[in-house]
């Protein structure tokens, strides 16, 4: 799916979500699992294919990021995991500026 969406340059959502974000169905839903998680999705569908779609109004469990006030959390989480100012910016707005001036 990652593939088809960025072969027709939309963007995906990283969620946050725990269940989705590991292979243990296990609700806790920890910055560095989000990381890993998007570099994934990076690798497999290229650099424009990732932005933010924390699902804040439908998840529940354990919360390492709780609401959009605590996103710097991410922010640091992704510099930890060694992705580049640049990739951080298109993941945090870039990516879906783009798709909204393509499609509006």
């Amino acid at each position: 799916m990652i593939r088809a969406v960025a072969g027709r340059g939309g963007v995906i959502g990283l969620n946050f979500y725990g269940c989705f974000l590991n292979e243990t169905n296990d609700s806790h839903s920890r910055v560095a699992r989000m990381a890993a998680h998007a570099r994934h999705m990076l690798k497999v569908g290229g650099s424009g294919c990732l932005g933010l779609g924390s699902d804040f109004d439908g998840i529940s469990g354990e919360l390492e990021i709780q609401d959009c006030s605590q996103m710097q959390k991410l922010v640091d989480g992704l510099e930890r995991a060694h992705f580049t100012g640049t990739e951080i910016e298109n993941i945090l707005w870039r990516n879906v500026m783009r798709v909204y001036r393509e499609m509006l």
